[in-house]
């Protein structure tokens, strides 16, 4: 309909929000990124934070009496971060202080624990938790977009195009890696990130914990982690890999793996990693 009415009407302009692209020609994108961070710092800074405001509107619209103690506004920040700064996960979170203290709501968070679902009528059944919001999200994806979905999850520090090939498709993904992760960005499930010398993705932490677990759930993940445990194992002897850019990306996610599921490096292996580790 839109494509029509702009042949029909070529100077009207239309506001329209989505988490995708709708694809048509002319169309110009804005990007509205996640809240930041409040960083460490005192109660009044972390009170300034915009991220804070609407955690602390949204509480007091079902506990008009909350106020936001020093100890709360720490805790605040706490689930700010946890939350990477998503408005809608933020404001699901500042509805559970109607029982909960903001400590409690952080705690359940680092717990992985799940928060209640929002009680408001007329919000759309999709945003009364951040898991159907992503079950939404994920729904939409096709077969081979939610495999390599799934296989990304076990990137805590982002990742590199080379990565996403060598640890997301050994060969029945379906889709370019390239086209795959296109998609993702385009659907809002990745980000992308400027590397030193070639561009970085990463899941924010509420998306890949759901990432990871739809990847135990209905796909191979030992398969995948295997795949990540050999590929990180391999980095420091390719060349112009450096091994501080190895460690700093890679080492402690190939330790854990490796550790997770018992795989050995081989002696030359072992080796190649002794100096980042010594």
């Amino acid at each position: 309909m839109v494509e029509e009415l702009l042949v029909a009407a070529p100077r009207i302009r239309f506001l329209a929000t989505s988490r995708s692209p709708l694809g048509i020609y002319g169309e110009q994108e804005l990007e509205l990124p996640p809240f930041d961070v409040p960083a460490d710092a005192s109660a009044e800074l972390i009170s300034a934070s915009p991220a804070v405001a609407l955690f602390v509107d949204r509480a007091r619209d079902v506990k008009p009496g909350f106020e936001l103690t020093t100890d709360q506004a720490i805790a605040v920040a706490g689930i700010i971060a946890r939350l990477d700064g998503l408005p809608l996960a933020i404001e699901l979170a500042a509805s559970q202080v109607r029982v909960l203290t903001p400590a409690a709501i952080l705690s359940r968070l680092e717990a992985h624990q799940p928060l209640m679902p929002a009680a408001t009528r007329g919000r759309p059944a999709r945003q009364r938790t951040m898991r159907a919001a992503i079950d939404w999200s994920y729904e939409l994806l096709d077969g081979p977009e939610r495999r390599l979905f799934t296989r990304l999850a076990g990137f805590p520090g982002g990742f590199s195009l080379d990565a996403a090939s060598g640890v997301a498709d050994p060969g029945d993904l379906g889709i370019a890696v390239l086209d795959g992760i296109a998609a993702l960005v385009s659907k809002s499930l990745l980000r992308q990130t400027d590397g030193d010398a070639e561009p970085r993705f990463r899941m924010l932490e509420t998306i890949r914990d759901y990432a990871g677990e739809r990847l135990r759930t209905d796909f191979d993940a030992d398969a995948t982690q295997r795949r990540q445990a050999a590929f990180y194992v391999s980095l420091p002897r390719r060349p112009n890999r450096t091994s501080r850019g190895w460690s700093r990306h890679h080492g402690s996610t190939a330790v854990r793996w490796s550790c997770r599921i018992c795989v050995v490096p081989s002696t030359g292996r072992s080796r190649a990693a002794k100096p980042i580790w010594a």
